[in-house]
């Protein structure tokens, strides 16, 4: 399992998870914080979580991505709003050893933040 997190703001319009977090739990060192990559130790079933606050997004839409060796797999969107918004985002899915997963975000415009990013993972079986 792992637990990605940073304590702090980004502007967009474009970020991986690797930009901007700081080490928080990586049991077994599958997650390569220079990449933003989770690589799958063994074949099974992972659950994926992403979350963060949202703001400043008063025109234009947020997309929040989780990718599987490149491939987008999942996605969520958040329409426009100016206030503080915590978004959250999952998957659930089937890796085979060596499968990787990383999580991205972007807007169809320049502006708005992201404050508080964390993104983790874990094997459920």
């Amino acid at each position: 399992c792992f637990l990605e997190l940073n304590w702090s703001s980004h502007c967009l319009p474009k970020f991986h998870i690797d930009n901007c977090l700081n080490h928080g739990l990586n049991r077994g060192s599958n997650f390569n914080a220079s990449n933003g990559r989770f690589t799958a130790p063994v074949d099974g079933t992972y659950a994926f979580h992403f979350k963060c606050q949202a703001s400043n997004f008063s025109s234009g839409y947020l997309w929040f991505y989780f990718k599987v060796n490149g491939s987008t797999k999942s996605y969520a969107q958040k329409s426009q709003e100016a206030a503080h918004t915590a978004m959250t985002h999952h998957m659930i899915v089937e890796l085979t050893a060596n499968d990787y997963v990383t999580s991205e975000w972007t807007n169809n415009y320049v502006s708005g933040q992201i404050h508080y990013p964390n993104f983790s993972g874990y094997l459920i079986g």
